[in-house]
């Protein structure tokens, strides 16, 4: 019995190194098809762009890797909306591993978000080549196609003008992954933890509005795997499990989000046009659901393109799985396109069945429904992957050599797509210092000896509209700061991006001088001329900057109190009366 025992050992560990190598290989050539996609955002030549990665993001990203390099707090930022609670902007999840470790590394904020961005690429087609080879019984060409398609689909690509959407997005194969082995008995351990952790670290990565628009697909994949379980009562207990064991990996971002979330702008709701805003039932980005259409000049969430071989692969999947001979997963594959389909008929918001939910509270504040779209893409490129084996089977050794072509073929359609298509200008539109940032550098602390700050109230450039070549030259002629921008500067903004707190949010859509100065903001920085401000007359050309006459400063001594209750503390404050700088 010894040698045979030995024996099967040593076998066991011979495969077990086939497989590591196998997988070692797959590895570098996903990392091979990233770097041929964005070989100039590689080398730094380019940088993906969206409004709101440059006047958002990176400001954010910039904020926090200061803090934390001087050793300061990175959980609340003084340049944004009067000084704001970083965790719920949503913009750099410093709770999700990676975060921390790319912000201490000293790289400029667009590279930092860059590189962020570039791996969970990668990693997107690691998890989804994972979750295909899981599914298909080790099939390597199944999955290498999935693979390709989920990374590199029209999806995944516009997500890169949020980083940690791109994150979420990397981590959905792996969920689901860990949810469909959850009903066999002997994976139900594996799949509860391999649950656990790419759940919590969704949770980590803390975009609110890819979790919700991720939830549809793992739901249906979730009750398709209870439905197809043997022992039900055993699965669902070890389901309610893994998502515990989830939530808690993630409650550092979840809790801390939620204590904040009741002080927010948006947390009593939006009205139902601000809430639908981007649906498919708009008609105008249909086309990218189904087409190459998508670009830096589209709006991004609607593009879905995974390849045009996944339309080809998942007719025959499904023409395969109505036959009982097929050889196509039926169970995957139904569970698949019932998500699919729920996640595209979500996406037209509340001319849809989205209408049913979305009164709710918390998703009453959540907008862009056409985000849903995440379900449908991933049912395209995994679900035409299960067509393979059982085409393969039938064809014999052709199929093997056809399966190789269509991937070879795949790789070289999204390699394209992506190079036409993805959200970049060149590195320099980053790099430039636009002109007003010398000027309000300059500026005296006010009287508490604090920086200055300043409020914007001109919209940022459209740089999309813009052409390469003039690009960097627009932002440093008239860059006004937008939004957050000011803090890639050290400045301090009154603005700023994403949800304010509900009670600045009300300061500063008062719209008033008084308003301005009870912000604090010693220069305004307006759209076009004709204020009645005196203008600052050593301000760059091109943009319209105005005194504030008597801002309030950073901090002062009050002489008395007034008692208001809190809904009218906001009026009280801007009635002439008032003396802001005793009261």
């Amino acid at each position: 019995m010894l040698p045979a025992t030995t024996e099967t050992l040593s076998a066991r560990i011979r495969a077990g190194r086939r497989e590591r190598a196998a997988l070692t290989v797959v590895a570098l050539a996903l990392g091979t098809l990233v770097l041929l996609a964005f070989p100039l955002v590689v080398s730094g030549d380019r940088s993906f762009l969206h409004l709101d990665l440059f006047y958002e993001f990176t400001p954010v990203w910039h904020a926090a890797q200061q803090a934390l390099v001087a050793g300061d707090s990175p959980f609340w930022l003084a340049g944004q909306y009067c000084g704001h609670p970083l965790l719920f902007t949503q913009e750099v999840p410093l709770f999700y591993p990676l975060a921390p470790l790319l912000l201490l590394s000293g790289l400029p904020a667009h590279r930092l978000t860059d590189v962020f961005t570039l791996f969970h690429f990668w990693l997107a087609g690691v998890s989804a080549f994972l979750l295909v080879r899981d599914l298909t019984g080790r099939h390597v060409g199944a999955s290498l196609f999935a693979a390709i398609a989920w990374m590199l689909s029209a999806r995944a690509l516009q997500s890169s003008i949020w980083p940690s959407s791109v994150a979420t997005m990397a981590l959905l194969p792996l969920c689901v992954l860990g949810l469909s082995r959850l009903g066999r008995p002997r994976c139900r351990v594996s799949g509860a933890g391999t649950l656990a952790i790419a759940g919590g670290l969704s949770i980590l990565t803390w975009r609110v509005q890819s979790l919700w628009s991720s939830l549809p697909l793992l739901a249906t994949i979730a009750i398709a795997t209870v439905l197809r379980s043997r022992d039900r009562r055993r699965t669902v207990a070890t389901l309610v499990i893994a998502s515990c064991l989830g939530v808690g990996l993630g409650a550092p971002a979840l809790l801390t989000s939620a204590a904040v979330y009741p002080e927010t702008s948006r947390a009593g709701g939006l009205d139902p046009r601000a809430r639908d805003f981007g649906a498919l039932s708009e008609g105008k980005q249909i086309d990218q659901v189904f087409l190459p259409r998508d670009g830096l000049k589209r709006w991004p969430e609607a593009a879905a393109y995974p390849g045009v071989l996944t339309y080809l692969l998942l007719a025959a999947a499904l023409v395969l799985a109505l036959r009982k001979s097929g050889g196509v997963d039926r169970g995957s594959l139904a569970a698949l396109a019932v998500a699919g389909a729920v996640s595209l008929a979500l996406a037209f918001g509340e001319a849809g069945p989205y209408r049913l939910i979305a009164d709710v509270p918390v998703v009453r504040s959540l907008r862009v429904p056409a985000r849903f779209l995440v379900g449908w893409s991933f049912f395209l490129a995994i679900g035409s992957s299960l067509a393979i084996p059982a085409l393969e089977r039938r064809l014999g050794r052709s199929g093997r050599v056809a399966t190789g072509l269509a991937i070879a073929f795949l790789a070289g359609d999204l390699v394209l797509h992506a190079r036409r298509s993805a959200p970049t200008v060149p590195g320099e539109v980053y790099r430039v210092e636009p002109r007003i940032v010398e000027y309000l550098r300059r500026l005296p602390p006010d009287a508490s000896g604090a920086s200055p700050r300043y409020l914007t109230l001109a919209p940022g450039l459209p740089l999309p509209a813009i052409t390469d070549a003039s690009r960097a030259d627009a932002v440093e002629a008239l860059e006004p700061l937008a939004h957050a921008r000011g803090m890639l500067y050290g400045l301090r903004g009154v603005s700023g991006g994403g949800p304010a707190l509900a009670r600045t949010d009300a300061l500063l859509t008062a719209g008033t001088v008084r308003a301005a100065r009870l912000a604090g903001a010693q220069r305004i920085i307006l759209p076009e001329p004709g204020s009645p401000l005196p203008a600052a007359g050593d301000a760059p050309p091109g943009l319209f900057v105005h005194l504030v006459p008597d801002s309030l400063p950073s901090a002062f001594v009050a002489q008395r109190t007034v008692q208001a209750p809190a809904a009218r503390s906001l009026e009280v404050a801007l009635q002439g009366a008032f003396d802001p700088r005793e009261t």
